[in-house]
């Protein structure tokens, strides 16, 4: 019988993959506290920049560092670019916080899939800022 491994977070772990959640690495000793999160949810218009502005004054309030891209753009080539830049600086954060209905834009999905790939803590804006403040995190939800 094999010891139990415990990962940083103390969850129960095997060797690669934490029992609570599979995008934390079992293997670190300390907690990666991220500092500086990266805001994805889906692109809705004008209507979007309103939650991503709200979602990030919350991340900000309880001292996360947010960055996130304004997704207004026109044509296959300017969402090529700001497909790179929003990969570039994913590739800056330590975390990535999810806005509500992140799973309904396809172009969200390959990002959250790309930023799994590199091993980015992923989890919703009341998780951030329940897990920076212990309070009722249902106080946060968009």
């Amino acid at each position: 019988m094999s010891p139990s491994l415990l990962c940083w977070c103390g969850a129960k772990a095997t060797p690669l993959v934490c029992m609570d959640n599979p995008h934390h690495n079992p293997l670190l000793m300390v907690d990666p506290s991220p500092h500086k999160l990266y805001l994805l949810g889906p692109d809705d218009g004008p209507t979007s920049d309103d939650m991503f502005v709200r979602a990030s004054e919350y991340l900000r309030f309880v001292d996360y560092e947010v960055v996130w891209t304004s997704s207004l753009v026109k044509g296959f080539r300017a969402k090529i670019e700001q497909t790179r830049k929003t990969m570039e600086d994913l590739l800056e954060c330590d975390g990535v916080a999810l806005v509500d209905g992140w799973w309904a834009d396809p172009a969200v999905l390959n990002l959250v899939l790309f930023a799994g790939s590199i091993d980015l803590p992923m989890r919703s804006v009341p998780e951030w800022v329940s897990l920076a403040v212990p309070c009722n995190a249902e106080d946060f939800s968009q």
